[in-house]
């Protein structure tokens, strides 16, 4: 009988240590949550005014060769994605495709368009590209590095299988686009 009355005492600690632990995690995680989504609100201020040009962006391109081709069909698609998308990871997503969009049509531009780099409208946007780049890096490092101690800790056992029972998903990171774009 005694022994029973010691397991039964064991097995509470346990259980009270498991539901402890439980409430920390979560506590934990919940705040690096929170400052995911605290980094993310000026870098998507920052977002949206850089993709606000997108559609003129695509426009200088199509009037300059007079057509519309799969890299600027690419650009719209994806701009009109993170306009419409309502959560951190689909904007995140969305972000990252056209950022990669801006990287290919500044990196390739002269061979995808010969000619285009001397186009007052198009080499201005470009212009514009890059300044907001410089203007959003610190939001976008800073969203970023939410972003990875958030990703981080809800990888490690045993906080994974709290992140996973509670619902929580990994955050997206934001791509920096190259040479300017």
């Amino acid at each position: 009988m005694r022994a029973t009355g010691n397991s039964s005492w064991i097995t509470g600690i346990i259980v009270a240590i498991i539901v402890i632990y439980g409430i920390v995690a979560f506590n934990k995680i919940s705040t690096r949550d929170e400052q995911v989504t605290t980094a993310w609100t000026p870098l998507a201020s920052a977002l949206e005014l850089r993709y606000a040009s997108v559609p003129a962006l695509a426009r200088s391109i199509i009037m300059y060769t007079g057509q519309d081709d799969e890299t600027t069909k690419d650009l719209i698609k994806d701009q009109q994605a993170y306009m419409a998308a309502n959560t951190v990871l689909g904007k995140a997503t969305a972000a990252n495709e056209i950022e990669e969009d801006l990287t290919r049509i500044t990196v390739e531009g002269g061979q995808l368009y010969p000619g285009i780099q001397s186009h007052y409208q198009f080499t201005t946007l470009l212009g514009n590209f890059a300044a907001s780049q410089q203007k959003m890096g610190p939001a976008l490092d800073a969203y970023n590095l939410a972003a990875d101690a958030y990703n981080t800790y809800i990888r490690k056992f045993p906080n994974n299988v709290i992140a996973a029972v509670l619902g929580f998903k990994r955050a997206a990171y934001i791509k920096k686009a190259i040479a300017g774009g």
